[in-house]
């Protein structure tokens, strides 16, 4: 290996031969190119023999591409809101965040935009695949029908055993209210 320093005697440039690495600022480079400090660049970082796959800095945004598809892009934009962008070219690009024993803790389908917690196969915009806590108000607002499947409690977390539907507390209604037969 061929090692030269500065005046200060520490090492410069490191170029060893026999394990086909570079070093700089280190006499013994750990790596084919091995740096002890700070990299400055103009603009991109390319993976060999794949010129559509890099990383790129351009002012304050970062951008990670591979395949010629923009995945990722980092903004710090003046005088506005900083933004982390994921998809920004709108390609069929799904979104998964793992959690610990869950390989879909978050899943964004591109196709159609459906989200599902819990699961890949979101059906509707969001679907959830667990069960669900709120602190506050719940709403659904449509033409269409709203659907609460098995059993389901108003006012109380204990619902009875016999009861499609326990409410308590007082219930006002406008219109029509009907029941079938009590058994």
């Amino acid at each position: 290996a061929m090692t030269w320093h500065g005046a200060s005697t520490s090492p410069i440039l490191t170029l060893d031969g026999f394990a086909n690495r570079v070093g700089i600022l280190t006499e013994i480079p750990d790596y084919e190119l091995d740096v002890r400090g700070n990299i400055g660049l103009n603009e991109y970082i390319y993976h060999n023999s794949d010129a559509d796959t890099f990383i790129r800095f351009t002012g304050d945004n970062i951008e990670i591409e591979a395949g010629g598809i923009q995945f990722i892009r980092l903004s710090e934009l003046d005088g506005s809101q900083d933004e982390i962008i994921f998809n920004d070219g709108s390609v069929d690009i799904d979104f998964r965040i793992e959690s610990d024993g869950s390989e879909h803790g978050f899943f964004l389908r591109s196709s159609d935009g459906n989200i599902g917690i819990g699961t890949s196969t979101p059906d509707q915009k969001v679907t959830v695949q667990g069960s669900i806590s709120a602190t506050g108000s719940l709403s659904a607002a449509g033409g269409e029908y709203n659907y609460l499947g098995n059993k389901t409690s108003i006012g109380t977390a204990a619902p009875e055993d016999w009861a499609m539907l326990t409410v308590v507390g007082n219930v006002s209604a406008s219109g029509a209210l009907s029941a079938g037969p009590l058994e």
